[in-house]
């Protein structure tokens, strides 16, 4: 059983953007599937939010939660960035 829950922050299996759950239910009426929809910032600072199947997700540890976001500010504040 997965144990995410809304607040939570988490990313794709396979990797990608760190995102904030905002919701978890059911994508369709009639659906036996939970889902998260979850919301982030991409590469230019919109807001973007999509619906992700449960088993598709995961909660990074906070060491690589640090290390990614450490990343993020490094790559705005490289002077030699094009």
């Amino acid at each position: 059983m997965n144990d995410i829950k809304v607040g939570d922050i988490v990313q794709l299996k396979h990797g990608g953007q760190l995102m904030t759950v905002s919701t978890i239910g059911r994508r369709y009426e009639f659906s036996t599937t939970l889902c998260a929809w979850c919301v982030w910032f991409d590469g230019n600072g919109k807001r973007t939010h999509a619906a992700f199947e449960l088993e598709s997700l995961r909660t990074p540890s906070k060491t690589r939660r640090f290390f990614i976001k450490t990343f993020d500010v490094f790559r705005e504040l490289n002077p030699w960035k094009k």
